[in-house]
């Protein structure tokens, strides 16, 4: 009988995800202390559409420290891009780019 050769193949897949964020307007980049750097801003409701969550959602992410929250003088706090950034793969890694 003849006796095959068994050989192994592994092949690894790597890929990488962008995600763009299009406001329609004009941004806003204010300094985030938790960053440590100047991000861009977004609003509560923008981010709950972008997470397909609610505004209660939202907040209550930033109360558990999740998103950064940066007061700049308006009635509601604004979200920092950067905690959206490292945020998105860990929190909801449901979401496509």
């Amino acid at each position: 009988m003849n006796q095959l050769n068994k050989q192994r193949l592994e092949i690894t897949i790597e890929t990488h995800n962008v995600t763009i964020i299009r406001t329609g307007g004009k941004s806003l980049s204010v300094f985030c202390h938790r960053c440590q750097s100047n991000q861009t801003v977004f609003a509560p409701a923008q981010v709950a559409s972008f997470f397909r969550l609610t505004v209660e959602e939202v907040c209550s992410l930033v109360e558990t420290d999740e998103f950064h929250a940066i007061d700049f003088g308006r009635d509601a706090a604004l979200i920092c891009a950067g905690s959206l950034k490292n945020l998105k793969n860990n929190v909801f890694p449901h979401l496509e780019s």
